[in-house]
C-alpha cells in the first residue's frame, strides 16, 4: 500500500525533497531494494525530464524499513511526474512487495556538511548496481 500525504497546494513551487519510508512485507526487504535500484536505473532519464535531480536509497539498521530520499527542481515537476503513467506503473511494480509506505514532500531549509555517503560494497544496492553493469 503506497500513500502520498502531500498537500502540494500549500508547498511553495521551489526545489522539493521527498522522504519516502517503505515497510516491505516480511522477508521481502532485499527483493524490494533490488527492485527499487533497478527501477531507479530504468526510470532516471524519463524522470529527469520532470526535474528529477536524483535519489538516495537507504536500509534501516533495524532490518525493517527502506528510506528513499528524492529531489526535484520544483513541486510542479514532482507533481507532474507523480501523475504520469510511467510513475503509476512503477508504483504497481513496488506495491506487491510492500506492507506500507509513507511519502512526505519537504522544503529545503538549511544544511551543513556532506551527506552523500557511499554504500558498503556488501549492500544490496551495490550488488544490484553491479548486476545491472554486468547485464
Amino acid at each position: 500500500m503506497i500513500e502520498d500525504d502531500d498537500e502540494t497546494e500549500e508547498i511553495p513551487n521551489g526545489p522539493v525533497v521527498l522522504i519516502d519510508t517503505f515497510l516491505p512485507k516480511p522477508g521481502r526487504r532485499e527483493e524490494f531494494l533490488r527492485l527499487q535500484v533497478a527501477e531507479t536505473q530504468r526510470l532516471r532519464h524519463e524522470a529527469a525530464r520532470y526535474g528529477w535531480r536524483g535519489n538516495r536509497i537507504y536500509r534501516s539498521h533495524d532490518g525493517e524499513a527502506v528510506v528513499v530520499v528524492t529531489a526535484f527542481d520544483s513541486v510542479q515537476g514532482k507533481t507532474e511526474w507523480a501523475r504520469s503513467e510511467t510513475f503509476a506503473e512503477h508504483l504497481r511494480r513496488l506495491d506487491p512487495l510492500l506492507e506500507h509506505s509513507l511519502s512526505r514532500a519537504c522544503e529545503p531549509v538549511a544544511g551543513t556538511g556532506e551527506l552523500d555517503v557511499e554504500a558498503s560494497p556488501r549492500t544490496a544496492t551495490a550488488q544490484a548496481s553491479e548486476q545491472l553493469r554486468l547485464s
